[in-house]
């Protein structure tokens, strides 16, 4: 019993760090994105 509520919270703590990752992930992507956006205004501009 003590084992199994172990690898369950074990479990949890890895898809934690997965989801802290992905939205890091996103949100560098969305940064990315934005940036990309306005350096292609930039371009067309001249």
């Amino acid at each position: 019993m003590h084992l199994n509520g172990r690898i369950l919270s074990q479990k949890g703590a890895l898809n934690l760090q997965v989801r802290i990752h992905c939205t890091v992930k996103v949100r560098i992507f969305k940064k990315f994105t934005i940036y990309f956006v306005i350096l292609c205004n930039f371009i067309s501009r001249i």
